[in-house]
């Protein structure tokens, strides 16, 4: 009788610390899938905001750039038709460059060359000319390959020595040869403060890049210290996204990004004017309250799961007396 009472208590043992266990395995199992459940919405909310940051800034660029274009265009009808008719006027010219260059505040100055790359035209030219016929920009519009809007790489402007983001037209004479060209030029810390009007998460970045993928401003401005305006270095996760899309898309940089952060970015190219928007979101920062709430649940479990353990222990030891 002693030795079926034991096999009874020892079967009655085994029976409720198994299903004590399947208990607990299952609420482990159920905690699991939904922190994993969780973990993959906070990815799927990085990679929606920075896809849409990345195309609202886009668009907001694309207007500023056709705001600037509209001013360029105006100044090439206005010297053009001064050419047809003769009536070339330097004082005239230079005010009309000075009225649209104050009613786009983004313009930090608009000025003209001749044929030959000497700037002629605009506020505080100086004397001798300085001629920039050696620039990207001249030469394009010079060649024709451009007949519209051109957009030159960052470069420090030869007059206010300046990194400065370069937006031209050609200007042609009646016969359509090349007469020179009208050009605004952007100052990079006035791109810089259109950036960081932008909400965006701590550890946040923003980047604008032009077609060739040269830095031309980035914002917190501390990313400068390890890319300099007018680099080309893209990270390889970058390379390799776009190459896969070269006009959007979303990856992760790792350790790879210019200044160590890991981050998620989406990036979006202009359709219009070719520049791209590359926004990353810190994931330290993205998933802290994710880890919160891991830290949070698994402390939740393993309490419950202790207590359910020893409310078992002392059920058994009740039936063995």
């Amino acid at each position: 009788a002693m030795s079926r009472d034991s096999q009874t208590v020892a079967g009655f043992r085994w029976l409720l610390f198994g299903s004590v266990s399947a208990f607990v395995a299952a609420i482990i199992a159920i905690a699991v899938l939904l922190l994993v459940q969780q973990y993959r919405q906070v990815e799927q909310r990085i990679a929606t905001t920075t896809q849409n940051l990345s195309r609202s800034v886009t668009q907001t660029f694309d207007g500023l750039i056709d705001t600037i274009d509209v001013a360029l265009a105006s100044s090439v009808a206005d010297i053009e038709h001064r050419l047809a008719n003769n009536e070339v006027d330097a004082a005239s010219i230079n005010a009309g460059l000075m009225d649209r260059q104050r009613v786009v505040s983004l313009i930090s100055v608009m000025r003209a060359t001749n044929e030959k790359g000497d700037i002629v035209f605009g506020p505080d030219t100086p004397v001798p000319y300085v001629n920039i016929a050696d620039r990207e920009s001249f030469r394009q519009l010079q060649a024709g390959t451009t007949r519209g809007l051109f957009i030159d790489k960052p470069i420090i402007g030869r007059i206010n020595h300046k990194w400065v983001w370069t937006l031209a037209r050609r200007i042609e004479r009646p016969d359509g040869s090349f007469a020179g060209l009208v050009y605004a030029l952007v100052e990079i810390d006035k791109i810089r403060e259109v950036l960081a009007t932008i909400r965006v998460e701590r550890g946040s970045s923003i980047s604008l890049r032009d077609s060739e993928r040269s830095l031309v401003a980035r914002y917190p401005e501390s990313g400068d210290t390890f890319f300099p305006i007018g680099e080309k270095y893209s990270s390889e996760p970058f390379l390799q996204a776009l190459a896969r899309n070269p006009e959007s898309g979303t990856y992760q940089s790792g350790p790879t990004s210019v200044d160590g952060v890991d981050r998620v970015y989406s990036y979006y190219r202009s359709p219009k004017h070719g520049f791209i928007v590359n926004v990353g979101m810190d994931i330290e920062t993205a998933f802290a309250e994710w880890r919160h709430q891991a830290w949070m649940t698994g402390i939740v479990v393993l309490i419950f799961s202790l207590a359910l353990l020893g409310f078992s222990a002392a059920i058994a030891r009740a039936r063995q007396r």
